[in-house]
């Protein structure tokens, strides 16, 4: 495979005129993370004939904040430390980081949508059962506005049941040979 086969992997997703077609493709479709940055530069560079906006949210339980006088009180009492650091552990396990990138054409007509949060890329503890994945949606599903969806991403409300999941394979890291 060259380096840009990925690339036009995911830019062929743009190009389906059927739903049906589009959910077939995804199937056995696997997206690299570095090739899915490089779409977005291409889009931010207008290189694909799509605009690109993304879109982050930090979604935390209030009652898991963890507030200035509970990082106090573990400092000044040992016994409230273990507490603290339960509310802390709870937090990280409950909160929802969520990215979404819209790729779309000036008027909206044709868009194109992706979003995850930090459980969708986690290979163990998946909540689908290959494992890591982006979720994918598009102007071909009926009755759904890209405004719509937007704003409701946008809210920290993405019901978006219906979508489809594609096989996502984060960044690998590696140490550099020494010897």
């Amino acid at each position: 495979m060259s380096d840009y086969d990925g690339i036009l992997e995911i830019i062929r997703m743009f190009s389906f005129e059927k739903k049906r077609e589009c959910e077939v493709y995804c199937k056995g479709l696997t997206i690299q993370a570095e090739d899915f940055v490089d779409v977005i530069f291409l889009a931010e560079m207008g290189q694909i004939g799509l605009h690109h906006s993304i879109c982050r949210r930090d979604i935390i339980p209030k009652d898991r904040l963890i507030t200035p006088d509970d990082a106090k009180s573990a400092i000044d009492d040992r016994n409230r430390r273990s507490r603290f650091f339960r509310k802390a552990e709870q937090l990280f396990k409950e909160r929802r980081y969520l990215v979404g990138h819209m790729f779309y054409i000036v008027g909206v007509q044709k868009w194109h949508f992706f979003y995850f949060d930090q459980r969708d890329t986690q290979e163990d503890k998946n909540h689908w059962n290959y494992g890591s994945h982006i979720h994918f949606i598009n102007y071909l599903w009926p009755n759904i506005s890209a405004r719509i969806l937007w704003d409701s991403f946008k809210a920290g409300n993405p019901k978006l049941n219906n979508s489809l999941h594609v096989r996502f394979r984060d960044l690998e890291f590696s140490s550099p040979e020494i010897f």
